[in-house]
């Protein structure tokens, strides 16, 4: 009898140790499945945040190059290109919503100057048609030189000037010259002194719209360096200063061929009275653009190619004023250089004035980009 109990014992003994070396097994099993899931969808994620908008701001080309880095321990180059190349053709570009930030920034706005008796009005206008002189299908053109009388439908017809280029290089430059310059904040119809439209803070000037443009085109697939650097610590002296940082940046960057410099425009009726350009686009408030192409007149000299940059001013005309009536101000051809003459795809753009709200130019700056990537995608 008690033999025969030691010997139950001894099989319940064995028995558990068996039952228990399986589920070890089983989830040994489950552990490394999942890990080699988990780890495979790791993968995939950090390839789809680690695509960088090409910038020459130096902490963030550090942290796409660590980023690279580690990318490549990952995937061959190969996988690389391949996974790249399947992105480019499935991105499509990014449809505006007001930012988080602008929202909070604006309540900001409107409680420091709620007790505050405002020091005039903002009067907006539709200027899209204003001045106009010539018009080449949808593209209308103010032409403000002396003696040039181009055939505006002719150079439409020709479009822009862009030669086959490789998806995987930077296509497009943007930069700002008066950097610092900015928006008012809300949309109410007034304005106070004591707000200065001139800011360092990249959240809120040029860099800002600039920043928005550069989204947009890196999500179509269209790669694009954004300079950010500040320019206009000293008004004077401006264009000579970021024409010496684009000319280095094109060295570093020989696959560009569209060069932008974005800006913002200013009406001062009196010292009571500012206007802004303004559109009403899907139900949303835009401030209008201005494209400003220039030409070779009067003391203008050696800017031999400026009907190329015409060109291109004429076909980004045309194609973002046939997709958003109202957005486009006529392009200003005129006596000007504005360092246009680095490129043939060179223009300046004023993206409404310093009375529209920060949240109208983002849109505005969203629109050109999209009809931007539209043109763009004419000439692959």
């Amino acid at each position: 009898m008690r033999q025969q109990d030691s010997d139950n014992r001894l099989r319940f003994i064995f028995g558990f140790i068996y039952m228990m070396t399986c589920v070890f097994v089983l989830f040994g099993v489950v552990f490394l499945f999942v890990s080699g899931k988990a780890n495979h969808i790791g993968q995939s994620l950090f390839f789809t945040v680690s695509e960088p908008v090409l910038t020459t701001d130096e902490t963030e080309k550090a942290e796409t190059q660590a980023s690279e880095a580690v990318l490549t321990d990952v995937l061959s180059d190969e996988q690389l290109v391949d996974s790249f190349s399947q992105n480019v053709q499935t991105r499509k570009p990014l449809q505006y919503v007001t930012p988080r930030d602008v929202t909070a920034m604006q309540a900001d706005y409107l409680a420091v100057f709620a007790d505050k008796e405002t020091d005039g009005k903002v009067l907006e206008d539709d200027f899209s048609r204003s001045g106009v002189t010539d018009w080449a299908q949808n593209a209308a053109v103010r032409n403000a030189t002396a003696s040039k009388s181009p055939d505006f439908e002719q150079l439409l017809s020709e479009g822009m000037q862009l030669e086959k280029f490789n998806e995987s290089e930077p296509l497009v430059l943007i930069y700002h010259t008066h950097t610092s310059e900015s928006y008012l904040l809300a949309d109410n119809g007034v304005f106070w002194n004591a707000y200065q439209t001139h800011s360092q803070e990249e959240d809120r000037n040029m860099v800002r719209i600039g920043e928005e443009i550069a989204d947009v085109l890196e999500s179509a697939g269209i790669r694009t360096v954004h300079d950010k650097t500040v320019y206009d610590t000293q008004y004077n002296g401006a264009y000579a200063r970021s024409r010496e940082g684009i000319i280095e940046l094109l060295e570093q960057y020989p696959s560009v061929q569209i060069v932008l410099d974005v800006h913002r425009d200013a009406f001062y009726y009196s010292d009571t009275s500012r206007g802004k350009p303004v559109a009403e686009i899907n139900g949303k408030k835009a401030a209008q653009i201005m494209i400003i192409s220039g030409a070779e007149e009067g003391q203008i000299t050696d800017f031999p190619d400026w009907e190329y940059n015409l060109r291109f001013a004429l076909e980004l005309q045309n194609t973002a004023s046939t997709l958003y009536d109202g957005l486009m101000r006529p392009i200003y051809f005129c006596q000007r250089k504005y360092n246009m003459d680095i490129m043939k795809n060179a223009l300046l753009l004023e993206i409404g004035s310093d009375a529209n709200t920060l949240d109208e130019a983002l849109y505005a700056a969203n629109l050109c980009a999209q009809a931007m990537v539209k043109m763009i995608e004419k000439h692959k």
